[in-house]
């Protein structure tokens, strides 16, 4: 059989893995010599000069096929190449213990389907490790024997529309054989078109023509997300006649998940209808596991939706779901539970409510292990959500890919994250709800990432965070479309961060007004494209404070940039923004003190809402430079002590620095020179801690 490339079509012809007539070909568990067209008798027998002649088919049996080994030398030497080819033990490889072994007959259905099982069983055996190694010849391997699979099942296929009865395949075995074939080449190759065409073959089985539907919509969506939408409109008008409420509910689910991939305020819109259907069908028919994983879906589908009052009917979708989560049958599910949990903690993120976030964090941290235990989650995250038989219509299940039977129970089957996954995701989530604590909890937010991801991004440690950045950078040069658009926003943004950080401002400057990072480009009212916007909006708010100065070389930038700004954060829904914002308009401003109290006092007020004590420090220092610098009296000291301390909460050395400092000054101007001294010495000690350019700044 020819090498295949797994960025190849898969194409596979019957001659591709037949037998020659000169040798016999070697498979996981029989050598089959080359037979005659009319299959009554081995060339090979004849060839090899051997005294037994096979026994031939009784007339009117299937066909049968007559296993014969030559020698036990031959066997030896061929059975020692399969257990090396395949892992296979060299127990079950075919070896002879001696030269005279008994005829056998297999019929030949039976002898392809159990080559199938044995070249799928042996690539997935070695899948793991090719993925792991990336070795080129792991992956050749893999690419191999899924090709000889399914050239089996080719071979197969096309024999059973052979006009002989005997070579007819039942009805049922060639239903699921199609659907098997269509799978493999839809998972495993880009013959997407093969694959429709495999699936256009109608059968009697109304499981089976369900599941092959729901697969060529997927088969649709991967080039076309408009056509599968259509196909899965026409299937559901099907199924709403029959009453198949169980398949029903398995392809709105599809949508609803086709449509998270694509993340456009459209689609989301489609899939949030969609989860409402399965909503209204699961209560109607009892099914609450159905109904607590469409509301939680629904909950999350409105988080990605960049509306005003997207975060308001998330809560709200999601109350539905926690009103049955003490229901036993919720209990038995650990996947749906952390699930809930899970979207509940992002709701409060996105939200920015950083308190109730941490709350929830630990919450989650409290549950997580002990449900990941259990026995009920299966190893590969798959979830079976059990439904009622009222849901069948009476449908008899013939398969078990999309609704199986467990105990009796049918169970839609749906594939979520597995164990490992579920931790990285908690993890990485939880990096985020403990942010605004970092340093005074031992900077557990760094933790939490460094275990979801084994990188480390510290805040003031510029080293760290520029490997971390050169990594990413590494994955985008070796896989230009492993990181989707925001995330290359995103990555240009913390390399001008860091650069900023360490004192290289020209360099700053220059990433800030990168093309990935401009504002004057028209955004869609998508949530990838609200995500870029408001990275943007970051990006230039460090370059107006970097610019701000009317002496400085960009000076000339900043005024576009507040003009562009004004209206976009007007718009936003996001508090960090609102509070940024608030803080560079009070720094600029100097017509009127009343104003520029104003913008004070609402980048505080937010800040603190939110608990950035970033932030917070950040006004805090300028309030007191712009109203208090030069001024004796209690309240210059009073704000003075104020930013030392929230800087020393936030642990950022250069905000520690230049807090002691400020605080320094002002006790000299009260006369208290010996406590003057120390706030000194210990701007000076933290100083030494900043980058050199920083420290020359």
């Amino acid at each position: 059989m020819a090498q295949q490339n797994p960025h190849h079509h898969y194409q596979a012809h019957e001659s591709s893995f037949q037998p020659s007539a000169s040798a016999p070909v070697l498979y996981p568990q029989v050598i089959i010599p080359k037979y005659q067209s009319e299959h009554r008798r081995s060339d090979h027998a004849q060839q090899d000069g051997s005294q037994r002649q096979p026994r031939p088919p009784k007339t009117g049996d299937p066909e049968t096929i007559v296993i014969q080994p030559s020698s036990q030398n031959e066997h030896q030497e061929l059975g020692n190449a399969r257990s090396q080819s395949f892992g296979v033990p060299q127990s079950q490889s075919v070896a002879a213990s001696s030269s005279q072994i008994p005829f056998r007959t297999m019929d030949y259905q039976t002898l392809m389907l159990s080559l199938i099982e044995e070249y799928l069983a042996a690539a997935y055996r070695c899948g793991s490790a090719a993925a792991c190694s990336s070795r080129e010849q792991d992956i050749h391997e893999y690419y191999r024997l899924i090709a000889t699979a399914l050239a089996c099942i080719e071979s197969l296929l096309q024999k059973a529309s052979d006009v002989q009865q005997h070579w007819r395949l039942q009805p049922l075995l060639e239903a699921k054989l199609r659907l098997r074939y269509a799978r493999l080449l839809y998972e495993e190759t880009e013959n997407l078109l093969e694959a429709e065409t495999v699936l256009t073959k109608g059968n009697q089985f109304w499981d089976l023509k369900y599941a092959a539907q729901i697969l060529l919509v997927r088969i649709l969506d991967r080039s076309n997300h408009k056509a599968a939408m259509k196909a899965a409109d026409v299937m559901i008008d099907d199924i709403q006649t029959y009453h198949h409420v169980a398949w029903e509910y398995a392809l709105r689910l599809l949508c609803a998940g086709l449509a998270f991939s694509e993340a456009s305020t459209q689609n989301l819109t489609f899939a949030i209808q969609h989860l409402q259907k399965v909503t209204g069908l699961a209560e109607r028919n009892g099914d609450k596991i159905i109904f607590v994983m469409a509301t939680t879906l629904e909950a999350f589908a409105y988080l990605l939706v960049s509306g005003a009052d997207s975060v308001s009917l998330s809560q709200r979708a999601l109350a539905k779901a926690q009103q049955l989560q003490l229901d036993p049958q919720i209990d038995n599910l650990p996947q749906l539970r952390i699930l809930i949990m899970l979207v509940d903690l992002a709701g409060s993120l996105r939200q920015l409510d950083a308190e109730q976030a941490f709350k929830k964090m630990g919450l989650v941290h409290s549950t997580i292990d002990k449900v990941v235990a259990r026995s009920e989650w299966a190893a590969d995250g798959t979830i079976s959500l059990p439904i009622s038989t009222n849901s069948l219509n009476g449908m008899v299940l013939h398969a078990q890919d999309v609704i199986e039977l467990r105990g009796g129970t049918p169970c839609l089957k749906i594939h979520w994250l597995p164990k490992d996954d579920v931790y990285a995701l908690t993890y990485l989530l939880s990096g985020a709800a403990a942010a605004h604590r970092n340093s005074m909890d031992s900077r557990k937010a760094e933790q939490h990432v460094t275990d979801s991801l084994k990188v480390l991004k510290s805040r003031g440690s510029w080293e760290s965070a520029q490997q971390s950045v050169n990594e990413a950078k590494s994955l985008e040069n070796e896989e230009p479309n492993a990181l989707a658009q925001e995330a290359k926003a995103l990555l240009v943004y913390l390399r001008g961060v860091i650069a900023q950080g360490t004192g290289q401002l020209d360099e700053a400057i220059s990433i800030y007004q990168r093309p990935e990072l401009s504002l004057f480009r028209p955004f869609n009212r998508t949530l990838k494209d609200h995500m870029i916007r408001e990275i943007s909006m970051m990006a230039a708010f460090n370059l107006i404070l970097i610019a701000r100065d009317v002496n400085h070389p960009a000076h000339n930038l900043v005024e576009p940039l507040i003009g562009t700004l004004r209206p976009l954060c007007q718009e936003s829904h996001s508090k960090l923004v609102s509070a940024s914002f608030s803080l560079i308009e009070a720094s600029l401003n100097s017509d009127s003190t009343l104003k520029t109290k104003q913008f004070f006092g609402i980048a505080l007020n937010v800040a603190k809402m939110i608990c950035n004590n970033q932030v917070t420090c950040i006004t805090l220092s300028l309030m007191s430079n712009k109203f208090f610098k030069g001024v004796v009296g209690d309240q210059a000291e009073k704000s003075a002590r104020a930013g030392q301390a929230v800087a020393k909460k936030s642990g950022n050395p250069l905000w520690i620095s230049v807090t002691d400092g400020m605080l320094a000054e002002t006790l000299e101007k009260q006369g208290k020179l010996e406590e003057a001294g120390r706030a000194r010495h210990e701007a000076i000690r933290m100083l030494h801690a900043l980058p050199p350019k920083i420290r020359k700044g």
